[in-house]
């Protein structure tokens, strides 16, 4: 019985494990002072996503996974028309589905951007509150 629990779980841990992010609470800033630390913020869609295989302790373990997003809009900072997201095999992981659109607030990290899965970033569906906030903050 031990063996079989012991293999159950080995098992477990060698899945990429990508499922929704986990978060206590509300977001930490507000959109404005997100918006204000972030290297930019804007509305896209997930295209491309690829398995990260980094570790070479752990060959076929997923270390991260990329998306390539598609920019439609930039609500401040300024970045090109595609860029690339990293999100770290982690319990903080962003998790995107390709072709849904998302309202990204991203800081740089390395050859790729980062995204706080506990801010306010997420798909565009549940955060048009949030994009029409941003459209008012710029015109001011």
């Amino acid at each position: 019985m031990k063996a079989t629990n012991t293999i159950c779980l080995m098992t477990l841990l060698a899945l990429p494990a990508y499922g929704q992010s986990r978060c206590l609470g509300e977001p930490k800033l507000s959109v404005a002072e997100e918006a204000k630390v972030s290297a930019a913020v804007i509305v896209g869609e997930a295209v491309v996503e690829k398995d990260l295989f980094e570790n070479p302790e752990a060959p076929g373990a997923v270390t991260a996974r990329l998306y390539r997003v598609g920019v439609e809009e930039t609500l401040r900072g300024r970045v090109p028309g595609t860029i690339d997201v990293r999100s770290e095999n982690t319990p903080a992981r962003f998790v995107m589905n390709r072709s849904e659109r998302y309202v990204l607030f991203l800081q740089p990290d390395a050859k790729a951007y980062a995204v706080d899965a506990c801010g306010s970033s997420g798909p565009l569906k549940e955060r048009r509150k949030i994009v029409e906030e941003l459209r008012g903050m710029k015109r001011m």
